[in-house]
């Protein structure tokens, strides 16, 4: 097939898989699970149970004959007993049915409406629950003089129910989910039975509620059923129903694609409810031939150029614009539906009176029948002894008159004994007669007893007719009224669902949106924190510079101040001197003078004079250079001036830096803590994500084979299957012979098949039951979640099941993997035999390094190899 280039030949390869008994077959196995959820055999084995559905599927019987059959089967035919499981191995409870049939045929768990209406789910009503009951409620096991087991019906029965939220008490008739409540003949009791109850006899009512479920089922009309039927072919298929749970369809749970189970729903049924058919199209599906791998999770792969924000915000007006459209169609259904209840109160009023006025028929119908239980033996034994007589009376007269033509002794006495007979029967007779006037008396009083209870009860029986008859006036109003509202509400549905896709796809997109804006943010802060630790580096260096020239002018000043303190010190200390001399100088003279010019003294008094003149000399010098440095000191100071503002300005530069480092590390940790809440939120998402895409735009998920199709496929795979074809050939041949000179008709060729699959099944379906204890979940409970034990687990390590179907033996998977020399081509072998496909090349790698490190033993690696594949989670899942 892989190989296969011919154009079409997938759809040929589904039509003949389609078409095979095996098929057939696991379409029975799969609805047996489904409708009985593996419990115990009671009434009905499984095994009659399981060819009856196999040969509904094998002959391609519509689903509504199907359901309706399981649902009328009484028992009492041989070729419809099996349907009859459903309910019988349900002990005809009627709760139980009522909860069942609402689940398995109308896709509605209503098991909390039996006390209340659903306290989570508000389309579910109490009155559901109670509308499917009243079809179930009359019925019951009958159980006959031989002990065998069929379903029965009473004829009376009403469906009354109180809420034990409110404590109101209401009535219903029988109804299907979503439509409104029947009306049924109205029957008095002496014509209520076309069977009466007695001794070991079943009743048989003339009006048969759970006969018109079957009837409503047949006609196939009801969309809950449509779509239940739907939803669940869908799921064997897809893995998931397009509504999850499948038992739990209502608006406010509207699927993955509401629109689509509408449209199925109908094409379903204008296909005549052909399984076949539906399966088909679905397998020819895109949808079906899906990869299984979720696209990632980014704003690039949401958006596309689609604005969600704006497509949320279209659709929260389209849900505005829908749920408006709704509330006046409500509003048009509640009048509607006030007008019916008005009839329906009519209807309830005089239901008593009916009740009260046929029971007096009842008891009168239950006087007659006594009555004429008495007189039946009698009347019985009278016929028969009054046709003995009559019969007597002829052959007496024979023999009389043969007597008297041939006088005989011997024909004396036959005509004596035929007398005395004769006599003795007729005063039987007469006996009989006087018992059966005694009787018939009570007779006729309970006739005429019944007479006038049907005259007093039909008046009332008119009025109730009379009040069905109102009600069906009022009903196409509700009807119309109610399909507007369904229009509507699915609009409002289909609205609200957008806009939950809307807002997922939204949150997602800003959710990621907002993770990459703040880790551009945080980007951007940090290289601008790059930057400021660049500029405070290099500031703080030029502070370090500008702090070293700050000293080195300090120090300049210092020692400039330090050499003009020196020199003013020693010009000071110079002038002091001058003056000192000048005064010697001038004393000296003075003295020399008065000592009449004393020439030693006046020559002292020169030099001092010329020291005094060569000390001014040197003090002008001196009085340049205390200028000259005072210069240099006030330079010093205006330098320093100059390098304090600069140090000073790179201070207040490195503090502004700073400061802003300090606000830029805030926003960081800010950024942080925001992008971690944004991280976080953003896992959430994308942890939902493959969940939020199964619900909102997908419909499969991850699915583990059921206990029985792990048993086939594992059958198949490892060659256990194949090596009974040849037993099941030559059973097929002895049931249907090859004709001779000539090849099978299609006919025979069916039936070839058929007892072909038959042998297998019957041969190989023991094994089924080590696979459903370790697989499947308890009798009576859903058998589609996946689990794991520790079972299990051991079952595949130690038990010997598989690891004896893997032993080479004929032609199975071992024995071929075995004869074959290159790794490739035992690569291919395994994983086409196991998969349906291809190795890829690391795991014809795989197989060939460990052929390899096993060349030992080679039987042993191939049946190591079989093993794994058999047990990975690739083959006992479907994707």
């Amino acid at each position: 097939f892989l190989d296969d280039p011919t154009p079409g030949k997938r759809e040929r390869l589904i039509d003949a898989l389609l078409a095979r008994p095996e098929h057939a077959r696991h379409l029975a196995i799969t609805f047996d699970v489904m409708l009985m959820e593996r419990r115990p055999d009671k009434r009905i084995k499984t095994a009659q149970w399981r060819a009856y559905l196999w040969r509904a599927f094998r002959d391609n019987r519509p689903w509504n004959e199907i359901a309706a059959e399981i649902l009328a089967a009484d028992g009492t035919d041989p070729a419809t007993r099996p349907a009859a499981r459903f309910l019988m191995d349900r002990d005809a409870e009627p709760h139980l049915m009522t909860r069942d049939i609402g689940r398995k045929f109308f896709g509605m768990d209503l098991q909390c409406c039996q006390c209340h209406d659903h306290p989570l789910v508000d389309a579910y009503r109490q009155a559901d629950y109670y509308g499917i009951y009243a079809f179930v409620q009359r019925t019951f096991l009958f159980t006959d003089a031989k002990k065998n087991v069929f379903l029965a019906e009473r004829a009376e029965g009403d469906t009354g129910f109180t809420s034990a939220f409110t404590g109101e008490q209401n009535q219903t008739r029988p109804r299907l989910p979503g439509e409104l409540a029947l009306i049924e003949p109205v029957l008095l009791a002496d014509e209520a039975y076309a069977v009466f109850a007695d001794k070991n006899v079943r009743p048989v009512p003339r009006y048969s509620r759970r006969g018109k479920l079957a009837e409503l089922v047949r006609q196939g009309t009801n969309p809950m059923f449509r779509k239940n039927i739907v939803n669940r072919l869908w799921a064997v298929m897809m893995g998931r129903g397009l509504v999850e749970p499948l038992d739990m369809i209502h608006r406010d749970n509207p699927g993955a694609a509401p629109e689509l189970l509408e449209i199925l729903a109908e094409r379903f049924a204008e296909q005549g409810f052909d399984i076949r058919w539906f399966l088909r199209e679905l397998a020819l599906s895109k949808t079906y031939q899906r990869a299984f791998d979720v696209p990632p999770l980014s704003p690039e792969g949401l958006t596309r150029g689609t604005d969600w924000t704006k497509r949320l915000e279209r659709a929260e007006a389209a849900v505005r614009d829908a749920q408006h459209l709704w509330e006046q169609a409500l509003e048009a259904e509640t009048q509607a539906e006030a007008k019916l209840e008005e009839a329906e109160a009519k209807w309830a009023g005089l239901l008593k009176p009916f009740n009260d006025a046929n029971k007096k028929v009842a008891d009168a119908v239950k006087q007659l029948r006594a009555a004429e239980a008495r007189l039946k033996p009698v009347e019985t034994q009278w016929k028969a002894k009054k046709e003995l007589s009559e019969l007597l009376q002829q052959a007496h007269a024979k023999a009389v008159a043969a007597l008297a033509k041939a006088p005989d002794d011997a024909l004396q006495k036959v005509v004596a004994s035929l007398k005395a007979r004769l006599d003795k029967v007729t005063g039987e007779v007469h006996s009989l007669e006087t018992q059966r006037a005694k009787l018939a008396g009570p007779v006729q009083k309970a006739r005429e007893a019944l007479a006038a209870a049907r005259k007093a009860a039909e008046p009332v029986a008119a009025q109730l007719k009379a009040a069905q008859e109102a009600i069906l006036a009022a009903q196409p109003a509700v009807l119309a009224a109610r399909q507007r509202r369904h229009q509507a509400e699915r609009r409002w549905m289909e609205a609200l669902r957008t806009q939950r896709r809307s807002a997922v796809v939204a949150e997602a997109v800003q959710a990621l949106r907002k993770v990459a804006e703040l880790r551009e943010r945080e980007k951007t802060v940090q290289s601008r924190l790059a930057e400021l630790d660049r500029r405070i580096a290099a500031a703080q260096t030029e502070l370090a510079a500008a702090r070293k020239d700050v000293e080195a002018v300090e120090k300049s000043l210092a020692d400039a101040s330090a050499l003009l303190t020196a020199a003013t010190a020693e010009l000071q200390n110079r002038r002091r001197t001058v003056e000192e001399l000048k005064t010697a100088a001038a004393t000296v003279r003075s003295v020399g003078t008065r000592l009449e010019n004393d020439a030693e003294l006046l020559e002292i008094a020169k030099r001092l004079q010329a020291r005094v003149a060569a000390l001014g000399a040197e003090d002008a010098e001196l009085i340049k250079s205390v200028e000259q440095r005072k210069a240099v000191v006030a330079e010093q100071k205006k330098r320093l001036a100059q390098v304090r503002k600069l140090f000073e300005e790179r201070t207040a530069a490195l503090q502004t830096l700073q400061r802003s480092r300090e606000e830029l590390t805030r926003q960081r940790a800010e950024l942080t803590e925001a992008l971690q809440a944004a991280v976080a939120d953003a896992e959430r998402v994308r942890k939902q994500w493959p969940d939020t895409l199964a619900e909102m735009f997908a419909a499969t998920s991850l699915t583990p084979l059921t206990p029985e199709q792990f048993t086939w496929s594992a059958l198949a795979a490892t060659g256990q299957l194949e090596l009974q074809y040849p037993a099941a050939r030559a059973a097929a041949d002895k049931q249907v012979p090859p004709p001779k000179g000539r090849q099978r008709s299609a006919e025979e060729q069916r039936r070839w098949d058929d007892a072909f699959e038959n042998f297998l099944y019957g041969k190989l379906s023991g094994n089924e039951a080590t696979f459903v204890r370790l697989f499947g979940h308890g009798a009576g409970q859903p058998q589609r979640d996946f689990f794991a034990t520790v079972d299990q687990a051991l079952f595949f390590e130690n038990a010997p099941t598989l690891t004896s179907w893997l032993n080479p033996a004929g032609q199975n998977l071992t024995a071929r993997l075995v004869k074959l020399d290159d790794p490739q081509k035992i690569a291919e072998e395994l994983f086409l035999s196991v998969f349906s496909r291809r190795p890829e090349p690391e795991e014809v790698a795989f197989v060939r390094e460990y052929l390899q490190a096993r060349k030992a033993d080679k039987t042993a690696a191939c049946r190591e190899l079989g093993w794994a594949l058999i047990t990975s989670a690739e083959f006992r899942f479907r994707y």
